[in-house]
């Protein structure tokens, strides 16, 4: 079976998690599908790169050149015409996610070889019976920075609380503000208070695509505040790396926080998510399942 993997670093993870559950359950091989991520030339998009290689999980790649690449390709007119008849005949079956925040209890018994697998597929319930296979398979493998090292020593060290505040094209693209929008400032300022109600002497991270506005606010004008910068980029994953390392997390509407605090290995973490994901009020139905049952929605 083949997972087509798109978006950043936190959708590959969902959709790489989902296949690496879907082969442990059914005993099926699977390889996943970079092209889309590749050849994605939407202007309204943020420019992706395959992103897994900075984890020790194994992710058998195919692309165009490949022979299962050449039969499922969508690059061309022919190669449509290709997949589609293969569709048609059966020889390759489609499954499609179209409730990627919504868990599909029969989805893994529709899944046959020559399945070719498009969706985001973010919820934990599709791995949870396999968690410390996914969790072994997201360990970090590349060497930190000495400016990330600083701050885990920092982090390591206090009760660090991470907060994650993603604004970039959240903010400054039109279409995207449209369906995401960035997290309230009442959101921050009631999870700060859910935390300081609950956690003794917490010391803020805060993670941002753009710290410099995070700073003009007054969010944490009375308490423990440390900006964590310099990671951004090709080595924007360290900033995951240190999130996970903080003993709870407030998250944005962001699969990259989410990752941050699901890696999080404290059995007495407190998450903290909002309850809305999307500025598009309709989209928010479908988050049913997005967020961990023990995480505190607001």
């Amino acid at each position: 079976m083949i997972v087509k993997l798109s978006g950043g670093l936190g959708n590959q993870m969902f959709q790489y998690a989902f296949g690496k559950a879907a082969a442990l359950k059914t005993g099926l091989s699977v390889v996943y599908d970079y092209s889309a991520i590749l050849n994605d030339k939407n202007p309204l998009t943020t420019k992706r790169n395959f992103e897994l290689e900075v984890f020790t999980c194994e992710v058998p790649l195919v692309n165009k050149k490949s022979v299962p690449e050449i039969l499922i390709g969508k690059e061309n007119l022919i190669k449509k015409v290709l997949f589609k008849l293969a569709v048609s005949l059966g020889f390759i079956r489609m499954i499609r996610d179209p409730h990627p925040f919504c868990f599909d209890a029969g989805i893994m018994d529709r899944l046959e070889d020559r399945s070719y697998i498009e969706g985001y597929f973010q919820t934990q319930q599709y791995f949870a019976p396999f968690e410390e296979e996914i969790r072994r398979c997201f360990t970090f493998q590349r060497e930190m920075s000495s400016n990330s090292v600083k701050y885990r020593n920092e982090i390591l060290g206090c009760n660090a609380i991470a907060i994650h505040i993603r604004r970039g094209d959240y903010a400054n693209n039109p279409e995207i503000t449209k369906i995401y929008g960035c997290c309230s400032d009442s959101y921050y300022k009631r999870a700060i208070e859910q935390v300081t109600e609950r956690i003794n002497n917490p010391h803020f991270f805060i993670f941002s695509d753009e710290p410099e506005w995070v700073k003009k606010q007054d969010w944490f004008r009375d308490y423990r505040v440390t900006f964590v910068e310099g990671n951004s980029g090709a080595n924007s994953y360290e900033d995951m790396w240190l999130m996970s390392l903080c003993k709870h997390n407030i998250i944005a509407n962001s699969s990259f926080s989410w990752w941050g605090a699901w890696l999080n290995r404290n059995k007495e973490k407190l998450v903290i998510a909002p309850e809305k994901w999307f500025a598009d009020a309709t989209r928010n139905a479908e988050t049913t399942d997005l967020i961990p049952i023990n995480w505190l929605r607001i």
